[in-house]
């Protein structure tokens, strides 16, 4: 059993059979003994280095995206039920615009529908659906170029403010969700992502998403 202690490695280096001075005539429970004394010498991780391997490192990135459910929860596609009114949006709406919404997915896509969706061409319905949709991947596909026709001016309108009606739904969003914006600020510092998506979203999101971040946790210390 121990004729090739040698091969017994501990804290990575091999122990040779001249450091272990065996003289050959020891009982076999001995040798098992022998092993023994040289598993305990086996230096156990301390409780430090168990809580650094589970936390992130300061320059780890945290992926979001609801498709293979990473942090889901803090994705678009998320149920989180807010209420937008006139004043929390720079698009103006009409002073009584006041409408519920389940997640900032079916936001986006209704005030895109509205802002570019070309009425000529059937926008209106397409609109209506979003309105009654609860799936964030098949709201995202409503807004789609496949399924919702858009004027061109309309389209330029939508494009040049999309970035800010990502930040203002999604800050709505989290602010009328205390639990959903515990998690978000659990993120601490690390940079978010969204590497799957390979459209110009794959970048803005996380970027406006860590920016609500930072917005939410000033108001939170104060």
């Amino acid at each position: 059993l121990v004729d090739k202690l040698e091969e017994f490695t501990i804290v990575g280096n091999k122990i040779s059979s001249k450091d272990v001075l065996l003289k050959g005539n020891e009982s076999f429970k001995e040798r098992l003994q022998i092993v023994e004394e040289l598993r305990q010498m086996e230096p156990k991780p301390s409780q430090e280095a168990a809580v650094e391997k589970e936390s992130p490192r300061p320059n780890q990135a945290i992926n979001i995206y609801a498709g293979t459910n990473e942090n889901a929860e803090l994705s678009n596609f998320a149920e989180r039920p807010f209420t937008l009114k006139d004043d929390d949006i720079s698009f103006g709406m009409g002073d009584n615009f006041k409408r519920s919404f389940h997640s900032v997915e079916q936001a986006f896509q209704y005030m895109k529908s509205v802002i570019a969706g070309d009425t000529f061409e059937g926008s209106t319905k397409i609109t209506e659906k979003i309105a009654k949709e609860k799936s964030g991947k098949k709201l995202k596909a409503l807004g789609g170029k496949n399924s919702l026709k858009t004027s061109k001016e309309g389209l330029k309108e939508w494009d040049d403010m999309s970035s800010t009606f990502m930040y203002e739904l999604l800050l709505q969003s989290f602010k009328q969700n205390p639990k959903a914006l515990e998690k978000l600020l659990a993120t601490s510092n690390f940079t978010l992502t969204h590497t799957q998506d390979k459209s110009k979203w794959g970048k803005l999101f996380p970027q406006i998403l860590m920016d609500v971040r930072k917005e939410l946790r000033g108001k939170e210390s104060t």
